[in-house]
């Protein structure tokens, strides 16, 4: 288990020209990405990062440190990315992307051309400790997750899928409130941020934050809250496949 072939779906679109690497928001998979291929220009192919303990790896235990899964992801670029790349995160994905691409830089190993970070406020430095979610009851743990607007109902609903289901969403929820942002310079990585018009979690200044820590190219709203991308997939993946063409040589516009 854990090897780095188990981290990156090998579903790479023949004759591609770059990858986008996807992460997912807490208690998301692989599944998130299922249609992105279908949508992505022939000259870029989708592969999504399965964490431990969801989709294709179910069964396995969740990490609940960030920098352990940044780690691995990291080593899984390494050994299985062979063409440039860029790095897609929603929610907990952005700040699992951001950290993945800092461990890159400090191994010396390939980088990203592009961050994609949506739905995500940067870090604060110093922050002090929030609301500790992963400790809380169940009952108060679903009403959050209602709230959010991004589980299905009808997985709210069924008390079997939901046992499935919050052990995954706590350990996430734990790695994001034990994470803290580390020292270093400022990645030296464009980065895109793309949020929701009325996503009430994250704000426009909490996008435009992420300039604090690498070159901010550019700020991509949609209509919607903090799971825009339901309703908005395929322009969001035209978006990206824009700004890519723009920024990799020879790429087809």
């Amino acid at each position: 288990m854990n090897r780095a072939a188990d981290w990156i779906l090998d579903d790479r679109a023949p004759g591609a020209q770059c990858e986008l690497l996807c992460l997912p928001h807490a208690g998301g998979s692989s599944l998130s990405y299922r249609e992105w291929q279908g949508w992505a220009p022939d000259w870029m192919t989708v592969r999504a990062v399965e964490l431990p303990g969801r989709g294709r790896r179910f069964g396995e235990p969740p990490l609940r440190r960030m920098h352990l899964v940044a780690g691995r992801v990291a080593a899984a670029i390494a050994a299985q990315v062979d063409r440039p790349f860029a790095l897609f995160g929603h929610s907990m994905g952005a700040l699992i992307a951001f950290e993945t691409a800092r461990v890159l830089a400090d191994r010396g190993g390939p980088l990203p051309c592009r961050l994609f970070l949506s739905a995500m406020a940067a870090p604060v430095r110093n922050a002090g400790r929030g609301e500790a979610l992963h400790a809380a009851s169940d009952g108060v743990l679903i009403e959050r997750l209602r709230s959010y607007d991004g589980t299905p109902p009808e997985v709210l609903a069924n008390p079997d899928l939901l046992g499935l289901v919050l052990p995954i969403i706590r350990a996430d929820f734990e790695m994001l409130e034990t994470y803290r942002i580390g020292a270093g310079e400022p990645l030296d990585v464009p980065v895109t941020v793309l949020g929701g018009r009325e996503d009430a979690l994250v704000g426009p200044a909490d996008l435009l934050r992420w300039r604090e820590y690498a070159p901010l190219a550019g700020v991509r709203t949609f209509d919607g809250g903090h799971f825009y991308l339901t309703e908005h997939g395929p322009g969001v993946v035209d978006h990206i496949a824009a700004e890519l063409a723009g920024s990799l040589v020879g790429t087809p516009a």
